[in-house]
């Protein structure tokens, strides 16, 4: 499988107080995905010997928006937090997704 993604991310720095800022952003890209149509022939393990295998699909979008929106926040003590909204659509799934992100420089 071969993907390529294009994007772009823009956002902003804001003070919020003396000793923390924010960082706020959003982004938004397309991936271009080839070879993305997946066959698989199963059986199931416990039947007997003379019961059929079956085929699954899964035929995935070639061409998926992806798009980005998160806040992340310094403190001047070390330490970060952050939190993330992902998103991705195709023409045959929806996807939502989310992390939240902590972190201490020591």
């Amino acid at each position: 499988m071969l993907a390529a993604t294009p994007g772009v991310r823009i956002g902003s720095r804001i003070n919020l107080l003396q000793q923390a800022q924010a960082n706020v952003y959003v982004g938004a890209g397309v991936s271009f995905l080839h070879g993305n149509h997946f066959e698989v022939d199963a059986r199931f393990a416990t039947a007997a010997s003379g019961t059929g295998k079956f085929r699954s699909t899964f035929n995935n979008g070639n061409i998926v928006g992806r798009f980005t929106a998160g806040i992340d926040i310094e403190t001047t003590n070390r330490i970060t937090v952050g939190l993330q909204y992902q998103g991705r659509h195709s023409a045959h799934q929806t996807e939502h997704g989310g992390q939240f992100r902590a972190a201490y420089r020591f």
